[in-house]
C-alpha cells in the first residue's frame, strides 16, 4: 500500500500500473465497506492506517453550515480516454456507471476526529472522501492531502504494444499498419518478420479501430481474409443474397480463412456492394479495405497494397 501520492497522483498510479482506477463508490458507503474488506483482510486492530482514500469528491452540500449530508461525484478516469474506445468492460469486477452520478452520504456516519472542510474553508480545493477503517466512518480529505488508497484493477494484467502498434483492449491485441505497397503475399510475409500475421478482422470493434488507423487518402490495405481456394467442389448452393445472414455463415464455413488461423466470423462482415465476387480458384482469392473502406477481393499478386499486421499485446512493458 502507498501513503505518499494525492488524489490525481494515486488515480494516474492505478492506471499506469494496472490499467485501473482509484476504486470509486456508486450508490452508498456500503460499497467502499466491501472493497476494503476485499482489499484489507488483516485484523482492524493491525491495520496501522488512519484513512483510505476513495475515488469520489464533494459536489456540493445540504445546508453548508450545518448540513445533514453532501453530495459526493465519483472521480474514476474515464476508461476510453486513455485506453481507447474498443474495450471489453467485462473484464472488470463490476461495471462503470455514467459519469457525472451522483450520491448521497450522511454526516451522521461522519467521522469527527477530522474538521468537516466546507468548501469555502478548503481553499478552493475539492474534497474527497476517505474512510477510517477502525470506526468504517467517513470524512472529507483535501485532494492535495496523501493518503493510503485502493486501486481497483481489471481480471487481467495490463498488456503493453510496441511502439507503433495500436491496442485493441477487448481483444488484446496490437495492429500495424506498414506502409509499403506490397502484394498479399509480401505483406504476409513482412508481418512474419515482425512476429505477427495479417490481420484477422473479427468484430465491429476491431474493424471500425482499423479503420480509424486509415485516413481518407491512404492507398488499399490487405488484412489476412481469403478465399479458401483448395476446396474445389461445394455441394451446397451459396444463398444468393451476400448482405444475409444465411450467405456470411455459408461464407464462414465454406469459403474464407484467416491466414493467422482464427476462424472466419460467422456474424460480423464488411463486404462491399456485391462482394465478395472473386470465383473459386480464380485469381481474386485475397480480401482488402478498399478507398471505400469496405472490403473488397482482389488478385493476390498483381495488387499492391499496404499491410496490416496483428499480434497478441504483451504482459510486458517495452523498452526502448
Amino acid at each position: 500500500m502507498r501513503n505518499d501520492l494525492n488524489h490525481r497522483e494515486a488515480a494516474d498510479y492505478c492506471y499506469d500500473h494496472f490499467n485501473g482506477m482509484l476504486s470509486p463508490i456508486y450508490y452508498s458507503l456500503n460499497e467502499a465497506y466491501e472493497v476494503m474488506g476485499r482489499y484489507f483482510w488483516w485484523p482492524k486492530s493491525d491495520m496501522n492506517v488512519e484513512r483510505i482514500g476513495f475515488g469520489v469528491v464533494e459536489d456540493y452540500r445540504e445546508h453548508p453550515n450545518n448540513g445533514t449530508g453532501q453530495f459526493v461525484i465519483q472521480t474514476h478516469f474515464n476508461p476510453a480516454e486513455k485506453l481507447g474506445t474498443y474495450l471489453d468492460m467485462t473484464i472488470w469486477e463490476r461495471s462503470f456507471r455514467p459519469e457525472g452520478l451522483l450520491f448521497y452520504i450522511s454526516f451522521s456516519n461522519y467521522d469527527e476526529k477530522f474538521v468537516r472542510n466546507a468548501l469555502p474553508l478548503a481553499n478552493g480545493k475539492d474534497q474527497h472522501v476517505a474512510i477510517r477503517p477502525e470506526n468504517r466512518k467517513w470524512s472529507n480529505i483535501n485532494i492535495d492531502h496523501k493518503a493510503p488508497f485502493v486501486c481497483e484493477v481489471p481480471r487481467f494484467p495490463k498488456v503493453y504494444c510496441e511502439k507503433d502498434w495500436v491496442l485493441h483492449m477487448k481483444s488484446r491485441s496490437c495492429f500495424y499498419l506498414h506502409k509499403t505497397l506490397l502484394s498479399f503475399t509480401g505483406a504476409a510475409m513482412n508481418c512474419r518478420s515482425l512476429k505477427s500475421n495479417l490481420a484477422s478482422i473479427n468484430e465491429k470493434t476491431e474493424n471500425d479501430m482499423v479503420l480509424s488507423m486509415i485516413e481518407k487518402n491512404d492507398p488499399r490495405v490487405w488484412f489476412g481474409l481469403r478465399h479458401e481456394a483448395t476446396r474445389t467442389e461445394i455441394d451446397i448452393e451459396a444463398p444468393p443474397n451476400k448482405k444475409s445472414v444465411a450467405y456470411l455463415e455459408y461464407f464462414a464455413k465454406y469459403l474464407g480463412y484467416n491466414v493467422d488461423g482464427t476462424p472466419v466470423s460467422s456474424t460480423f462482415e464488411s463486404f462491399g456492394q456485391n462482394q465478395p465476387d472473386g470465383k473459386m480458384l480464380s485469381t481474386e482469392n485475397c480480401f482488402l479495405i478498399e478507398k471505400d473502406r469496405l472490403w473488397d477481393d482482389y488478385p493476390c499478386d498483381s495488387t499492391k497494397a499496404w499491410s496490416l499486421c496483428r499480434k497478441m499485446a504483451s504482459t510486458q512493458r517495452y523498452h526502448y
